[in-house]
């Protein structure tokens, strides 16, 4: 019962009383490695980087092949810049993801944005290039959409973001460069003035208030490609 109530609150992002739940849940089964590995991600919603971390590396424990809790502990490795560290948990993760694409191209897009090179394992400093394209994590639920973009070596001036009823716009300033990292288009609307975000060494974290709270059937609306006039 106290599994099932934490993932209902992690869903409605309520991360402190999934923390509760969770913590609940396994003290009744403390080696239930699905539970650990969902604390884990709470914890990383909270921004408790060295708990997420934690929680993580114990699921692997029990369980080396639970795919998202590689996930989660590379998130919070790049969180506390342990690169490297990192993106061996990201290359394990894409491993394990075998060819279900939509889990695959998660782990491909936060390998990316490690910047290092698979051959030297060397951690280079982002270029403006480098940043039109940064990984990134969504969960939308009944009442907010909150977006992860990860981008190493960020600082609060370098970071503008901008909010419309249907749009989310997020842009970077690396060696003087302004470039477009993210330009949602999004599923439904949201209130401008609500939507909020934050900015930490290595991601900007983006809480977007729904305008109705209806359901969303994914993040982005698709583009509508334009019909070419018969006359």
């Amino acid at each position: 019962m106290a599994k099932a109530a934490a993932n209902a609150y992690f869903v409605e992002e309520e991360f402190e009383l999934a923390v509760q739940k969770y913590t609940e849940a396994l003290k009744e089964f403390p080696t239930d490695a699905d539970a650990l590995s969902k604390r884990s991600g709470a914890y990383l919603k909270l921004n408790q980087l060295q708990s997420a971390l934690h929680d993580a590396s114990a699921a692997l424990e029990v369980d080396p092949n639970l795919r998202m809790a590689h996930y989660r502990q590379g998130v919070a490795l790049f969180g506390v810049e342990r690169f490297r560290e990192a993106l061996k948990s990201f290359l394990k993760g894409k491993e394990l993801a075998g060819n279900q694409e939509n889990v695959l191209s998660r782990f491909k897009t936060l390998k990316r944005s490690l910047d290092l090179d698979d051959d030297t394992n060397t951690l280079e400093t982002p270029t403006a290039h480098d940043c039109n394209s940064p990984a990134r994590d969504a969960i939308v639920s009944s009442t907010h959409v909150t977006v992860s973009v990860f981008q190493k070596h960020l600082k609060p001036g370098d970071v503008v973001v901008h909010f419309d009823t249907h749009q989310c716009l997020v842009k970077f300033t690396i060696d003087g460069t302004q470039v477009t990292a993210l330009d949602l288009s999004l599923f439904g609307a949201i209130d401008p003035v609500e939507s909020s975000f934050r900015v930490s060494t290595v991601k900007v974290e983006i809480k977007m208030n729904k305008a109705d709270g209806g359901p969303w059937d994914q993040l982005e609306r698709a583009a509508v490609a334009s019909v070419p006039s018969s006359s």
